[in-house]
């Protein structure tokens, strides 16, 4: 038995033919740890290539430290989606629990994250991850949907536990997360695929998602929203304006609207990153390609009701990105919430930021889907913020 994992291993060919050298010299199945990241998904395409039986073992492993060659120290994460440590003792073809790094999550029956694939309308293969409340598996139905896209964009989303994820599941929604064309970890090609589709393929790859919860009956198609910050922030101003009849809301954290002014907003020392940003996404000289993929110039296209957050200190995605959607939003009588936080940049970290930005989430939310939701007391008062 092989068993793979890794993160983002681009390498394809190189990977490939040392899989066929190994399967030469030592027949093997292949079982993929957690199911879909980076290496694994390679191994799994080799694997469906060459006949080569597979399996997927809920559970994620990286290893952290050796302290001799028969021993290591790996970091597990459970069914729980808490993270465990563990002394391996090859030698001895045992292992050892060490600690639970979140001991009090231990004592709580937390979502299922699982890992999920299908196929965009062009037939490129998607994979993401699928959360689920904790409920009886005939009431898991039908459930209202939380398109959840991640940041960067040149990122990925992972097995395991997100707090994120993991509070939504908890107000009783499903929660999709896309690793969209351009998520590392699936090779060059998979890569490429993104080039210039920002706010192209890149967004019609998160409603396709959505499309497939719902034909595979996990979602009511009219009870989904998209959550974002970032990129994700951008993604969602994009399913909105682009798509209107998809989502019913949205929700999005300091996210750009006009990619024109975004990339003037770019400061001197980003240099050598505008050049990439230019060769992945669009010249500054074609503004007409810009304007196009950007959601400010169809605003006027929105039909679903917005919560906004924006900190003012953000050098990433300055605060006029947030203002200018607003203004035009208000002044084509949209419906948006506007949150400003005076003490944030590119991302809320103080804690009582947090409990106010996530106390306004599950109150839209609630009334946009119709989820659980609880008061909030005075750390969660968010109403000051609004704008």
């Amino acid at each position: 038995v092989l068993v793979c994992g890794g993160r983002a291993y681009a390498d394809r060919l190189a990977l490939f033919a040392g899989l066929d050298k190994l399967h030469r010299d030592h027949r093997f199945d292949v079982v993929l740890a957690g199911g879909a990241r980076g290496a694994d998904m390679l191994a799994e395409e080799w694997a469906n290539e060459r006949g080569v039986p597979t399996q997927i073992f809920s559970a994620d492993w990286a290893a952290l430290s050796r302290s001799s060659p028969g021993s290591w120290f790996p970091r597990g994460l459970s069914r729980s989606a808490t993270k465990r440590s563990a002394a391996d003792y090859r030698d001895k073809k045992r292992a050892q629990f060490l600690f639970s790094n979140r001991p009090r999550l231990e004592h709580y029956k937390l979502a299922r994250m699982q890992p999920v694939s299908f196929r965009a309308r062009d037939g490129l293969l998607i994979h993401g991850y699928l959360t689920l409340p904790a409920l009886p598996k005939a009431q898991r139905r039908k459930l209202p949907l939380i398109v959840y896209p991640h940041g960067g964009p040149y990122a990925r989303d992972d097995w395991g536990y997100d707090e994120k994820v993991q509070f939504f599941a908890n107000r009783g929604y499903a929660v999709l997360q896309i690793n969209y064309r351009g998520s590392t970890g699936y090779g060059k090609k998979f890569l490429q695929a993104s080039f210039r589709e920002r706010g192209g393929k890149m967004s019609s790859d998160l409603v396709d998602g959505k499309r497939w919860a719902v034909e595979q009956g996990y979602a009511d198609p009219k009870r989904t929203c998209m959550y974002g910050v970032s990129y994700g922030a951008y993604a969602v101003l994009v399913a909105l304006a682009f798509t209107p009849d998809e989502f019913v809301c949205g929700v999005e954290a300091y996210g750009a609207s006009n990619l024109i002014t975004l990339l003037k907003s770019f400061p001197p020392y980003w240099a050598l990153y505008r050049l990439q940003w230019e060769r992945r996404v669009g010249m500054a000289e074609e503004q007409e390609f810009l304007k196009s993929r950007s959601p400010i110039f169809k605003v006027q296209e929105i039909k679903s009701p917005l919560l906004i957050g924006q900190g003012v200190n953000d050098p990433r995605v300055v605060k006029a990105e947030s203002d200018q959607m607003v203004e035009a939003l208000r002044r084509n009588r949209k419906e948006v919430e506007y949150l400003v936080f005076p003490d944030e940049g590119h991302g809320f970290l103080r804690p009582e930021n947090r409990t106010k930005w996530f106390a306004a989430t599950e109150w839209f939310l609630a009334k946009q889907l119709g989820g659980r939701s609880e008061p909030p007391g005075p750390e969660g008062d968010w109403q000051l913020l609004e704008q």
